[in-house]
């Protein structure tokens, strides 16, 4: 097994500021223990074949929307703060794209045709997509960062935050976070084709707007990070 206890974290002097919600309201418990269980899976999975060790995922008591990666002590540490779940959820409620005139945005009517097909498909959960997309960007952004701590050649310790940067440009952080990026976006192209498949025979625009509708959950998830929302 490569997940770790926050016992053992402490007991090599590793302290992090764990989120305990057990003891809130039922919906609250649920929204962020389906969070929770969420990345836990993929990082489980994924160390399983980068062959990690000594891994650990938590919430942490944060209300700003954000997430972070670090490798400290040998330990593979991922987090996302408590204000992660929350956004996410206000931001993806179904009545928020009820009301969505997309041809307005782009201007173009076969786009916004295609979007109203997509959003009434029965096949298709237009929530569960852009939340996919968002998990899955956040997730192998961070995964990203913690396989460039591992390949690293030095014993020091390394711990990365998606926050607006105040200081100096560094070069070498710019091209580790567009690396990221990179590896996170074509993640997400993935759920965009199997999103393609389970729909069938769907054209082009169809396809295109899967595409729109993918960027859009990349982007609100990085400006509700940068912004520290």
């Amino acid at each position: 097994m490569s997940f770790v206890t926050n016992k053992e974290l402490i007991e090599s002097g590793i302290k992090l500021e764990i989120f305990n919600y057990q003891d809130l309201s039922s919906d609250l418990v649920d929204l962020y223990s389906s969070y929770e269980n969420r990345f836990k899976i993929l990082f489980e999975d994924y160390s399983e074949i980068h062959k990690l060790k000594k891994c650990f995922f938590f919430l942490k008591n944060s209300i700003r929307c954000n997430a972070l990666a670090s490798r400290c002590k040998g330990y593979n540490i991922i987090g996302i703060t408590i204000g992660y779940p929350i956004l996410m959820d206000r931001k993806f409620k179904k009545d928020f794209f009820e009301n969505i005139v997309l041809v307005g945005l782009i201007n173009e009517r076969a786009i916004s045709d295609a979007y109203c097909d997509l959003y009434e498909a029965p096949n298709f959960n237009l929530r569960d997509f852009l939340l996919d997309c968002s998990i899955a960007f956040t997730f192998h952004h961070e995964f990203r960062h913690i396989l460039q701590f591992n390949c690293s050649q030095s014993n020091e310790n390394y711990h990365y935050s998606e926050n607006l940067d105040k200081e100096n440009f560094d070069i070498n952080r710019h091209a580790r976070e567009f690396d990221a990026d990179r590896i996170a976006a074509f993640e997400v192209l993935k759920i965009v084709f199997s999103a393609h498949r389970k729909l069938g025979d769907i054209n082009d625009t169809k396809f295109m707007c899967l595409l729109y509708l993918a960027l859009s959950s990349i982007v609100i998830t990085k400006n509700l990070f940068y912004f520290n929302a």
